[in-house]
């Protein structure tokens, strides 16, 4: 459950502490990296300004991950990801993947709290519109994952410039 309200810091802003890990599992980088900035508001430049800070940031950590040690030796999962990732991801790969999960956040929490109506009917009144509020919020952003969709062209163009194979030929996010 990767969100900022799920991310505590120190008083002097030393450290900082995960929280809340009863919906932690593996998930594809894009969706926890999308979730951590979506608002259901939609995105003004200076969010985006920010998502981009992060996103730089976390290339950075993750170029630095070779270093982590574990028992004095770097970690062999440590090791594979940093030699999967190679030099890491680009920044436009890192916008695209969090565009293309974009919806799957929503259908995500729409699902969850479907499931809480049922499991505690008592509560369905609260739950419920939370339910609505997160499935019309997928239904609104599912185009963008469609084929020439905007978050589909971002990232084939970021890796097909990462591959080395130049642009796509499209003007729907030009």
């Amino acid at each position: 459950d990767l969100k900022p309200s799920n991310v505590m810091s120190s008083a002097d802003d030393t450290q900082v502490q995960f929280i809340d890990f009863e919906l932690a599992g593996a998930h594809y980088r894009g969706y926890d990296l999308h979730k951590i900035f979506r608002t259901g508001l939609p995105a003004t430049e200076a969010s985006q300004k920010n998502i981009d800070l992060f996103l730089k940031a976390y290339m950075s950590a993750l170029r630095g991950a070779g270093s982590l040690k574990h028992n004095g030796a770097a970690s062999p999962a440590i090791q594979g990801f940093v030699a999967t990732e190679q030099m890491g991801p680009t920044l436009e790969e890192l916008q695209g993947e969090a565009a293309a999960s974009e919806p799957l956040t929503w259908l995500e929490a729409a699902v969850f709290f479907w499931f809480a109506t049922v499991e505690y009917p008592s509560q369905a009144n609260e739950w419920g519109p939370l339910a609505l509020d997160r499935w019309n919020n997928y239904l609104a952003t599912a185009h963008k994952i469609e084929e020439g969709g905007v978050a589909a062209v971002m990232l084939e163009r970021a890796r097909r410039q990462r591959r080395g194979k130049g642009t796509i030929a499209t003007s729907s996010v030009d």
